[in-house]
């Protein structure tokens, strides 16, 4: 039950006692006739302790179907699955408090979630029910109770052991402080509790509570902010609670949670088929005339994955709401009719008549534009590890605005320095942009450039353990050390960046407005962010060692690894991107192969494993070589890197792991 950190290993123990969140109960429910006529010998009546713990899972929606795990102090784990309503019950016989509860969102779309009761509740004669709810506003509490304010502490460190009943207490208070408008908003009594309160959910009271906010996880703790006013939050941790108070009350939304209820209901009846026109009504209710996405006027072109049809559409989940409540940046949960589930990022807009429709992100041209934060490391002996953050900018190379073919690009706005410049690269599968080496104020005429291999601009990088040191190359047009970020609230949340286009003869051919949909980070949050992959030793001999079994020259790779897990719970968000580059450092060619749509990895005994097609472009078509490629040897003057990503709420989460071949 060890948690790995990187190669580090901290011991998992759970020997944690804090105040009971349950009291010790009342009556426990016998008949007159019993309890009169037949008292125990001594005058008193027997206490009996819970043997049944039952709870509800959510996130803003039901944590339906997933296994959660309970911790005791002896380090026995339990593990129950819940039901569609997020409802979930233990067994509890024999297992010692306190207990840790602990789930994670397979969708990604939500930290982890973390729970705990100390102390089993007992009644007189009759086993009562112990009750434990699993929910941010159970999260953000065991955030409080920490010592860095990652929840997760609690289920991997033992220094809460002594917290007083006043502490936690505090603790729960300063919670319902913080949300004092949104829950009288929402018609919840000043007795709530958030771990022993039961809910529905269905998007009202406590439920629609947690549908009102936004989570983060930060360097310093966890951010909770209303989704009507994301860049005033509120962050949890052991100092906000030795104040008493983490900063000011969040302002309720000023929209309902269900607002886009009958939306989601007209979407799942309009993409049915997987076309749109077959249920012209229902695509009209749900879809916005003037409905854009990346230039494409039709949603299923889109979000080419609905035309194979869609069995249900969930609640959208909102991230934020933009234009003073008249637009919505939202995560649409669907199934398709193969089985297989996932979110689209849309946009909302309320309309003149007082509804709403997705409206698409109104952009000319496809951008893939999000925070990131990146764990690099080379797999040669003693190397150091780095974390580096910033902004993915993705733009495809070679399309369309109009009759036009998009060369170039620049982007501009928070956290980047003047402006990113982006230009063709030379590197076989790879169908995006790179970004220049060199920092530039305009194209150079004529407009020759060359972009290195990668989109990924950094604002913020450190090394992994504080006692080691990083410096990062240097590449103005990459590296942003002009303005380098090293407080992510410093950045707005859901900022707007400037996308300009150009062709090839430097003249501008379009230009858009990208909202980046995942919250701003700085490189620190990875020392406390569980959500790193974990490359085998089998891979790393055979795919980055020369002397490996899958060194030589080869049209495909496999690769495996493992995940994180605490407390028998994988909290790695879901794999979105894997991707495999070989370079000939002599010649500098370059061989990409990307995840293929539709592909999964296998899991076996907790390691998952993929193979990797050479030239498999980055929105994971078929190869883009012609003729077919292979990658490169990893021979003398040949490097190979294997990049295994994930998005847990829109931020990009990668691991690097490189090798070079003297």
């Amino acid at each position: 039950m060890d948690y790995k950190v990187g190669r580090r290993t901290l011991p998992a123990l759970l020997s944690i006692a804090i105040l009971s969140l349950v009291g010790c109960g009342g009556g426990g429910g016998d008949d007159d006739d019993k309890s009169s006529a037949n008292p125990p010998a001594s005058g008193t009546s027997t206490p009996v302790a819970a043997t049944r713990l039952t709870g509800t899972a959510a996130t803003g929606a039901a944590l339906a179907n997933v296994f959660i795990t309970l911790t005791d102090a002896n380090l026995k784990t339990l593990t129950a699955k819940s039901d569609e309503n997020g409802a979930f019950v233990f067994d509890i016989t024999g297992a010692k408090p306190p207990f840790v509860l602990v789930a994670a969102d397979p969708s990604g779309r939500s930290v982890p979630m973390v729970s705990l009761l100390t102390e089993v509740p007992t009644a007189v004669d009759q086993a009562p029910t112990a009750v434990v709810n699993l929910t941010p506003l159970t999260t953000a509490v065991a955030a409080l109770l920490t010592q860095s304010g990652d929840p997760l502490q609690l289920a991997t460190h033992p220094e809460l052991a002594n917290v007083s009943p006043a502490t936690l207490q505090g603790a729960i208070a300063v919670l319902k402080n913080v949300l004092a408008d949104i829950l009288s908003a929402n018609g919840v009594p000043d007795s709530f509790d958030p771990f022993t309160t039961t809910f529905a959910t269905n998007h009202s009271g406590v439920d629609a509570v947690i549908d009102s906010l936004s989570i983060q996880h930060t360097p310093n703790g966890l951010r909770i902010a209303s989704i009507g006013d994301t860049a005033n939050g509120v962050v949890f941790n052991p100092q906000a609670l030795a104040s008493g108070s983490p900063g000011q009350k969040l302002a309720p939304p000023p929209v309902a949670a269900n607002y886009l209820a009958s939306v989601a209901a007209a979407l799942q009846r309009c993409l049915a088929d997987g076309s749109i026109g077959t249920n012209e009504a229902a695509c009209v209710t749900a879809l916005s005339p003037d409905y854009r996405f990346n230039g494409l006027s039709n949603f299923v072109d889109a979000h080419i994955e609905a035309a194979g049809g869609v069995t249900a559409v969930g609640m959208p989940k909102t991230l934020t709401l933009l234009d003073e409540g008249k637009r919505a940046l939202v995560q649409i949960p669907y199934t398709l009719a193969n089985g297989k589930t996932g979110t689209w990022t849309e946009f909302a807009v309320n309309t003149p008549n007082g509804g709403w429709q997705i409206h698409g992100n109104q952009q000319v041209y496809e951008v893939r534009l999000r925070s990131f934060i990146t764990r690099g490391q080379s797999v040669s002996a003693g190397a150091q590890i780095n974390l580096e953050a910033g902004l993915q900018l993705a733009i495809p190379a070679g399309g369309k605005i109009g009759a036009e073919t998009v060369t170039f690009a620049s982007v501009s706005g928070p956290g980047i320095s003047g402006k990113a410049w982006l230009a063709p690269r030379i590197a076989d599968g790879a169908s995006t942009l790179g970004l220049t080496m060199d920092a530039l104020q305009e194209l150079p005429d004529p407009p020759y450039l060359i972009g290195y291999d990668t989109s990924l601009y950094r604002w913020s990088w450190m090394p992994f353990f504080e006692d080691g040191a990083y410096t990062a190359p240097r590449m103005p047009g990459i590296y942003n050390r002009a303005t380098r970020v090293y407080d992510a609230s410093t950045i707005p949340p859901y900022s707007s960046y400037t996308v300009t286009f150009f062709n090839e003869g430097g003249e501008q051919i379009g230009q858009d407005e990208v909202i980046n949909p995942a919250l701003p980070v700085t490189a620190d949050v990875g020392r406390t962010l569980n959500v790193w992959r974990d490359l085998t030793d089998e891979t790393k001999a055979s795919v980055l060692s020369p002397s490996g079994s899958q060194a030589g020259e080869t049209p495909a790779l496999t690769v495996s690894w493992t995940e994180t897990v605490i407390n028998g719970v994988n909290v790695t968000p879901p794999l979105a991107t894997t991707l495999i580059k070989s370079v000939n450092q002599m010649t500098g060619r370059t061989v990409h192969g990307n995840l293929r749509r539709g592909d999964s990895p296998a899991v076996a005994n907790g390691v998952y494993s993929l193979t990797i097609t050479a030239g498999i472009p980055q929105n994971g078509t078929a190869s883009i070589c012609d003729p077919a490629c292979n990658f490169v040897p990893l021979a003398p003057s040949a490097s190979r890197l294997v990049e295994l990503g994930g998005l847990l709420n829109e931020l990009a989460i990668y691991d690097d792991y490189s090798a070079y071949s003297y």
